[in-house]
């Protein structure tokens, strides 16, 4: 019997981007891929891979209690109709969706994907704490559940789990995505000219990029010719986004 795996990821555009090598090698191992994800361009790129897609809404950007109910009501319905031999829920809204599904049903095993513990863990704000302490709570149960393992990037956020309770036998530190050195050499150190530093991501505040401006500001205070690049988008479902119009104030200062 073929086995089968779904993956649950918050955007078909993330899936691309950061498990398709993942996904094929585990469709040349013999398994049946099934990606469960908002849809927006990547549709017929899924598909032509030979996985099976499920347009699913995660409602990222919402903490709302009666949408996260919602929610795994619907994933719940999906899993129970495509009993999968294996979960991998990618990122914190699908680790809590998805763990959230499956209780109740028949035993299967769960695999997490923790890119970042997310803004909810770096809120100082009262509200901010309270979201997080129930976040704590839940994380406890859900990753302590058997047959379950969470895969983390960091020793950071390892130790941030282990502290909240989760037990370490059911955590893995893979340190990074990884990065294919086949396709990105590094290039010489410039003999001459600026130096030009670059960032490549969301435009996050949790991401520092206001101290990353403010360290440009310093150095080129200091008379230093720093130049730097911004290269990624706002997330305006991300409560820490950059607006659209302070990236391009910032894009006209000098460097």
């Amino acid at each position: 019997m073929t086995r089968k795996l779904v993956y649950l990821v918050t955007e078909d555009w993330a899936f691309w981007r950061h498990r398709l090598p993942m996904a094929r090698a585990a469709k040349a191992a013999g398994f049946d891929v099934h990606v469960v994800t908002q849809v927006s361009d990547r549709a017929d790129a899924i598909r032509a891979e030979g996985f099976t897609l499920h347009p699913f809404d995660l409602k990222r950007g919402s903490t709302s209690p009666v949408d996260l109910i919602a929610t795994v009501r619907a994933a719940r319905a999906l899993l129970a109709d495509l009993r999968p031999d294996l979960l991998h829920n990618v990122a914190m809204k699908p680790l809590f969706v998805g763990s959230l599904a499956v209780r109740g049903l028949p035993q299967l095993s769960v695999v997490n994907s923790v890119n970042g513990l997310g803004s909810a863990f770096l809120a100082t704000s009262l509200r901010g704490r309270v979201i997080r302490t129930g976040l704590e709570l839940a994380l406890r149960g859900l990753l302590n559940r058997p047959c379950t393992v969470t895969i983390v990037q960091n020793p950071e956020d390892r130790a941030a789990l282990r502290r909240v309770g989760v037990r370490g036998n059911q955590l893995v530190l893979v340190p990074g995505s990884g990065v294919d050195t086949d396709a990105l050499i590094p290039l010489p150190e410039p003999a001459t000219g600026p130096v030009r530093m670059a960032y490549v991501g969301r435009m996050l505040e949790d991401k520092g990029l206001r101290c990353l401006i403010a360290a440009h500001r310093l150095l080129r205070a200091r008379g230093d010719t720093i130049e730097l690049l911004l290269a990624g988008e706002p997330d305006p479902q991300n409560p820490t986004s950059i607006s659209p119009a302070e990236l391009a104030a910032w894009a006209l200062e000098p460097g």
